[in-house]
């Protein structure tokens, strides 16, 4: 644990809620006295998201609003509806000449804030300036940092649908590198931890293999039972307990972030990518058979990766990035990630569970100790 205090490392991190996470479990294995020193803060601080974690579950590790619930100084409704009535009657009126010109009892900044509130501040006509976005921040990572995972279901798809019902897979399992928008997918016909783990342990060994370095990736997930284990009132430390997909991470030693329930939007890039390929590709493709669900969907990632231009990245594909990023880097071949129906490699599950704890990562690049190829496994 990091011996910055735990205060200050909860102001200035975004994601607080896997820190709150990290610290109930700590609690519930080495109790609270250690936790308390290890995260540089008090007792007191680790009982409140203890209780909280016993009363609501992973819903109550989340920060909590910390507005005040009542105003004494607020101004009367009628006093707002009177200022939103000058201000459509008058829209040129600015906070100081309303006040002036009606003799209101309350001051300039709070007409101005009663405006703000209700949208009606008219922004200034100045030059164009540069959004003050999350762009700056994403520029900053290096590339295959931040990997977002996350599970898209197929069968709302209309065209798809047809195809589902022959079953054929239900789940896209995608990947999505932060920092170039590179994407990786494969299928699979069950949303288990099981699938997600042999999805994880095929894209490292591909990265590894392609000279990646993963000693600074981690890998971020929501909380869905396909990654992690739910919060269970009578056994509130199982929820800790890793499941097959963390355990495959631990072995990589890649580290996993996990967004607080219900932010979507910690997510974007990846649910970004799903909207795109449900666009341009499930809405207009035809298939014979799933070998051909198979070869299609690599032909749209190679043209994804290697050739679709970004807005959002300067107009860049994530090929273009990679190359200024790491030029050594072999760019044809780490794009040459075959999606895969990963409910085929259940039958490898037995030596799977061996080769995960014999595994050695410095010298071991394949993936479940079989060789990778997508045309095996349809």
């Amino acid at each position: 644990m990091s011996a910055l205090r735990f205060n200050w490392v909860r102001k200035y991190m975004k994601n607080s809620f896997d820190l709150h996470r990290k610290m109930v479990e700590m609690a519930l294995e080495k109790g609270v006295s250690r936790t308390a020193v290890a995260f540089g803060t008090t007792r007191k601080t680790v009982y409140k998201w203890l209780k909280r974690y016993y009363a609501e579950g992973f819903e109550g590790l989340k920060e909590r609003s910390r507005a005040p619930k009542h105003h004494p100084r607020q101004i009367s409704k009628e006093l707002v509806e009177r200022i939103l009535t000058i201000r459509q009657q008058r829209p040129y009126l600015g906070p100081f000449r309303i006040k002036e010109e009606y003799q209101l009892p309350c001051s300039a900044s709070t007409i101005y804030r009663v405006l703000k509130r209700h949208g009606m501040i008219r922004p200034r006509k100045r030059a164009h300036q540069v959004k003050r976005d999350l762009r700056a921040v994403k520029r900053r990572l290096k590339a295959f940092e931040k990997i977002q995972i996350d599970v898209k279901e197929l069968n709302d798809i209309p065209n798809y649908y047809p195809y589902y019902l022959k079953g054929w897979p239900r789940y896209q399992v995608t990947a999505r590198d932060v920092r170039t928008g590179a994407c990786f997918i494969s299928f699979a016909h069950e949303n288990t931890t099981t699938n997600t783990a042999i999805f994880a342990n095929l894209l490292l060994a591909h990265l590894k293999s392609c000279g990646v370095d993963l000693s600074y990736t981690h890998i971020q997930t929501d909380n869905g039972s396909e990654f992690v284990r739910p919060f269970n009132a009578k056994n509130p430390y199982g929820a800790f307990k890793p499941t097959l997909f963390q355990q495959t991470l631990q072995r990589w030693k890649v580290e996993h972030v996990r967004i607080p329930p219900g932010a979507k939007t910690f997510n974007s890039d990846v649910e970004t990518f799903h909207r795109i390929i449900e666009d341009e590709f499930y809405d207009f493709e035809a298939y014979n058979s799933k070998k051909q669900l198979l070869e299609k969907s690599y032909t749209y990632m190679l043209y994804f990766n290697l050739m679709r231009k970004n807005r959002y990245k300067d107009k860049q594909a994530p090929a273009d990035i990679l190359k200024k990023l790491i030029p050594k880097l072999n760019v044809a071949k780490l794009f040459q990630f075959k999606p895969v129906v990963l409910d085929n490699y259940l039958r490898l599950l037995q030596i799977l569970t061996k080769i995960l704890f014999t595994i050695n990562l410095k010298s071991d690049n394949s993936s479940f100790g079989v060789p990778y190829d997508g045309s095996l496994f349809i």
